[in-house]
């Protein structure tokens, strides 16, 4: 008798817990996103099929000089958004010109109620990597609060057959070379 009413409060309480109503929903055919960190010390890839490097970010003069150093970029660690392919021509009509550069409207894009499908945030040194697992993204480095940014305008990442690409992400918009 105790066994049987355990196991019917048990089913009870967890057709309870489980109601339609409290599940996440979304209109974009997912019910989360991912936001990943680097590991602190990584530097190299570790994985096979992807793209990783570094994010690097230019700011000032980088004119050669004679006999001079080279101006070395800094590193960044901006956030990388990574939007799925189907959404560029969306996210490009959110482009703005400043100053001659192209910039994407991110509180426009999120008002177009998309969102990245997942996020890299750079460890310390800069370095990022990402295994795009036979999809194809849009991706943009978040340059403020309200602003993304990607060297020669919005690139198709994904498409890979077993390739590891070494890609510097460059924020380069306030520099002149």
């Amino acid at each position: 008798m105790a066994k049987s009413t355990f196991i019917l409060l048990s089913l009870m309480v967890f057709l309870t817990s489980c109601k339609k109503e409290s599940t996440p929903k979304s209109t974009q055919g997912y019910f989360f996103d991912y936001n990943v960190r680097m590991k602190s010390k990584q530097e190299e890839p570790t994985i096979i099929n992807g793209y990783w490097g570094f994010v690097k970010e230019y700011k000032g003069d980088f004119m050669p000089v004679l006999g001079g150093e080279a101006k070395q970029p800094k590193i960044a660690t901006n956030k990388i958004l990574f939007f799925e392919a189907d959404w560029k021509d969306e996210i490009e009509e959110t482009a703005v010109d400043k100053n001659g550069v192209k910039l994407y409207d991110l509180a426009q894009i999120r008002k177009k109620e998309i969102a990245p499908k997942f996020v890299l945030s750079p460890n310390r040194k800069g370095f990022y990597q990402f295994d795009p697992n036979g999809k194809t993204y849009v991706g943009l480095i978040q340059v403020s609060k309200n602003l993304g940014y990607m060297n020669g305008g919005l690139q198709i990442f994904g498409n890979l057959n077993n390739e590891l690409i070494n890609y510097t992400m460059r924020i380069d918009y306030q520099a002149t070379f």
